[in-house]
């Protein structure tokens, strides 16, 4: 109850920071990361998209957006929110990561493998792209033509 009553307020706290600047581009992008914690996609992503009609180079914005429209089954939408993302910050490793993942679930393995090095590059030590890496070359090579 008492992480309920404490959520509850940082709504009402991001709401107000809305109210008394519209503009406020962090809050919306705030209340977005609380209510997708809360299950709430379609909420969250309503705020992702009013941060970035305030600051359209909200590259973790764009991010955020593109995770939601993965895990809702759009990975279309998705990839496009992180090449934007990465449109504005190039070197993001996480943007890079996630377009990997994507990439690679929709079965473009060469374009995926070209991100997950990529983020080692920026990255020696992320570990789900080492990981992710390592699976589609072993895909890659499994599958047929190789």
């Amino acid at each position: 109850m008492k992480k309920s009553g404490a959520i509850h307020e940082a709504i009402a706290a991001y709401e107000e920071a809305i109210r008394l600047d519209p503009h406020h581009a962090d809050a919306h992008y705030d209340l977005g990361n609380t209510f997708l914690g809360l299950g709430q996609a379609q909420v969250a992503v309503e705020h992702y998209q009013a941060a970035l009609r305030i600051d359209p180079l909200y590259a973790n914005a764009h991010v955020n957006l593109g995770n939601v429209y993965r895990a809702g089954g759009m990975p279309d939408q998705a990839i496009k929110e992180y090449r934007l993302a990465l449109a504005i910050k190039a070197d993001f490793a996480d943007a890079r990561y996630n377009l990997g993942v994507t990439l690679a679930s929709r079965g473009r393995l060469d374009e995926a493998i070209a991100e997950f090095r990529r983020v080692v590059r920026i990255d020696p030590n992320h570990q789900p792209a080492r990981q992710s890496l390592q699976m589609a070359l072993e895909q890659q090579r499994s599958s047929p033509g190789n």
